[in-house]
């Protein structure tokens, strides 16, 4: 059991130190963002930096998976592999899929990145905790009601029209909220499956939210799309860490 433990610490090392440097991120793959009632939608965890597919997620990274029917209750998502999962909607309405990651921190020292807190690694530049989630939108059976809640992750995206209805050219307005509040300044970038980057254009977008917390996607592709943000607050213990690390993605399909 500790040799299984050591391993999975030092695969998280190898990957969270690149995470710091090239920006990580936790996304949802999925065969179709609409269903209808009965059917099963199957759901692949993205990790990496390279949409729509990059590293694998190993087991006893992911703290928890779940959905949310469209009236708010939750909703067990079966794991096949550490990386794969399915589900059966069962009523008409948007199902948001949340998945959230271990949370822990990184330490920045002078001779490299170390998993652990001020407390526990010396030479320490700087640290931080960070908070990880996703979320992933499928319509069942035509109806619109649910894409628009919250569902209670500290940062999270929320789209403001039903992404299902929109098409190419269309612009989807989203409001990020930071614990229950809408959160200004906040950097939205977006990039959709089959675009191309190059050193110049990583991004198929990238805007910052206005006073009210909302900013405005141009969606000028068919098929998945995601979007991600991030924010960063004090720590209340500097003998600890310098600051928390938040992120969060939304992934929906038009």
């Amino acid at each position: 059991m500790r040799k299984i433990i050591f391993i999975i610490m030092v695969g998280m090392l190898i990957t969270l130190t690149a995470a710091s440097a090239q920006a990580h991120m936790l996304w949802f793959n999925t065969n179709q963002h609409k269903a209808d009632p009965g059917e099963t939608v199957w759901i692949e965890i993205g990790w990496g930096h390279k949409y729509p597919r990059h590293e694998a997620i190993n087991e006893g990274w992911v703290e928890s998976i779940y959905a949310l029917a469209p009236d708010g209750q939750k909703v067990t998502v079966e794991k096949i592999f550490p990386a794969f999962y399915r589900f059966t909607p069962t009523t008409k309405g948007t199902y948001r899929i949340i998945a959230n990651l271990k949370s822990g921190f990184l330490s920045i020292t002078k001779q490299g990145h170390k998993l652990g807190s001020k407390k526990d690694v010396t030479d320490v530049v700087s640290c931080f905790q960070y908070i990880m989630n996703a979320k992933g939108l499928i319509e069942v059976g035509g109806k619109k009601d649910g894409f628009s809640q919250e569902s209670g992750r500290p940062l999270e995206i929320v789209p403001l029209k039903d992404p299902a209805g929109l098409e190419v050219g269309d612009t989807l307005p989203v409001k990020v909220m930071f614990r229950g509040k809408p959160l200004a300044g906040a950097k939205v970038q977006g990039i959709y499956s089959g675009f191309k980057t190059d050193e110049k254009k990583h991004w198929a977008v990238e805007e910052e939210t206005d006073a009210e917390g909302i900013v405005h996607v141009k969606l000028s592709a068919k098929g998945q799309w995601l979007l991600k943000t991030g924010h960063k607050t004090p720590y209340p213990d500097k003998a600890e860490a310098d600051e928390y690390s938040y992120s969060t993605s939304l992934t929906l399909g038009i």
